[in-house]
């Protein structure tokens, strides 16, 4: 075999191999654009429109994003009635679908299914009537005081007041009747003192300066009993929640905050622990706040009474020692020993129940895909000239299984003796579960979320055309004569 016919063949096997690459690349998925990408759809104060026909599928799915009412989002479902379903082989989504006030939106974020571009990542400005802004107020917002809230107790300055804060002051001053009507909303018990604004941070009389009070202390109580309920209180309750509940039983904690301001405080305070709380009034002059109760409940079941025991029965032989009795007889004196007789005790042991937790198992499963590919090429060019008809058959299946998994198979048939290819594409991604596919005409277009262009199409081309390229120089080099 001379150089040229080696050389003819080479160029043919290397013409055929880049066609047919270049082919199979053609069948290959065509992505969209990025996040950032102008959107193919309509967002409008209204809602959303889909471009060119195209519709809401079963399965899909929308997230919206507003500034002021909330994200939310709607999974389309057509089974079980679901309302969702409505919008199927719908084009355009209203607001009102998402349960959103359409004249109030302002919406700044939209992801559609099947759609690689979000609306307000590629610069969109926030759509809606609710995203007009408005004007600033020309009357520049009054500085309030804290207010001083009266308690029955020392409170927190020691003098009977608590400083509140003045975002707070709503919910002890009303402002309608302030200075000169009935502004306050608490007083005393005794009813001499009320809500006022305090001057520059300092409340009535004369505040108790001390180092060391007051402080808060901390305490949790075991109620004697519950009724299985959160914040409603049971007495008498009992300093301390170390107790475990056993099989089948309910109890309830308190826990307290209280203010420890002096030493008389502080003996309260040791008292009530050594002695617990037989109602409110026991620990009410340290002025309880933060308190909540929670309710601890053992599920574990309870064997039944008269369940058979499957503990065997212990025979325990006792022997009790040896015992001696003198006897003094009047005449003569004679010593008797006497031994009684072995005693037998039988005991039965309870039967012992024991739990084993065991840990969650964890089964790893790794998969590793093989692809073999096999071309034979058989035939002898015998003319120059060579026509190609191509009739491609596009058969597309796809399967989509659990989450975060997606499968796409398709086989492409082209021409006369053109072997088939299969391209398989395989996507897993936490965040990326949707595959969707749009069929126009001759070609099929596989689009995954959150995927970039890659561009790729020039470069298969290249290939194509060089394949083509190599095939002629391979023929003319096997049928041209010296």
């Amino acid at each position: 075999m001379n150089k040229r016919i080696k050389a003819g063949i080479i160029a043919l096997l290397m013409g055929f191999v880049l066609v047919g690459g270049s082919l199979l690349a053609g069948t290959a998925p065509v992505y969209a654009g990025g996040s950032d990408a102008p959107t193919p759809y309509t967002v409008s104060a209204a809602g959303i429109t889909l471009p060119g026909g195209a519709t809401f599928q079963d399965n899909g799915h929308v997230n919206v994003k507003t500034t002021n009412q909330g994200d939310k989002g709607i999974h389309f479902e057509s089974l079980n009635n679901q309302p969702s379903g409505q919008w199927i082989g719908k084009s355009f989504l209203p607001w009102s679908a998402f349960g959103y006030n359409s004249d109030t939106i302002c919406v700044k974020w939209v992801q559609v299914a099947g759609y690689n571009e979000h609306f307000g990542e590629g610069g969109q400005a926030p759509v809606g009537p609710g995203c007009e802004s408005t004007p600033p107020s020309s009357t520049p917002p009054v500085e309030k005081p804290p207010i001083c809230h009266p308690v029955n107790g020392k409170g927190e300055l020691g003098n009977g007041w608590n400083l509140i804060s003045p975002d707070k002051a709503s919910s002890h001053i009303d402002e309608s009747l302030y200075p000169d009507g009935h502004y306050w909303k608490h007083e005393s018990n005794d009813g001499l003192r009320h809500d006022i604004y305090s001057n520059n941070g300092v409340c009535p009389g004369e505040p108790v300066v001390d180092d060391e009070y007051p402080y808060e202390v901390d305490a949790c109580w075991t109620m004697s009993h519950t009724d299985g309920i959160e914040n409603t209180y049971q007495f008498p309750q009992t300093y301390g929640c170390d107790y475990e509940p056993k099989c089948e039983e309910t109890v309830e904690f308190q826990y307290d905050t209280y203010w420890i301001r002096d030493e008389a405080d502080e003996a309260h305070f040791e008292e009530i622990k050594a002695n617990g709380l037989d109602s409110p009034a026991d620990d009410n002059s340290l002025e309880p706040h933060d308190y909540y109760s929670e309710v601890v409940t053992n599920d574990t079941e309870c064997p039944p009474d008269d369940e058979p025991s499957d503990t065997p029965t212990a025979t325990v032989t006792i022997t009790p020692p040896t015992e001696t009795e003198t006897v003094t007889l009047p005449t003569p004196t004679e010593t008797v020993t006497v031994t009684p007789p072995a005693e037998t005790e039988t005991v039965t042991l309870p039967p012992v129940t024991e739990t084993v937790t065991l840990p969650p198992a964890t089964v790893t499963v790794t998969e590793t895909p093989t692809v073999t590919a096999t071309e034979t090429v058989t035939g002898t060019p015998v003319t120059e000239t060579a026509t190609v008809t191509e009739t491609p058959t596009v058969t597309v299946t796809e399967t989509v299984t659990g989450e975060p998994t997606a499968t796409a198979t398709e086989t492409v048939t082209q021409g006369v003796g053109t072997p088939t290819a299969t391209t398989t594409v395989t996507v897993t991604d936490e965040e990326t579960q949707h595959v969707t596919k749009y069929v126009d005409e001759n070609e099929t277009v596989y689009s995954f979320d959150e995927l970039p262009n890659t561009g790729a199409g020039q470069a298969v081309l290249i290939v194509f055309v060089v394949g083509i390229v190599a095939i002629l120089a391979g023929l003319w080099l096997l049928i041209r004569r010296k």
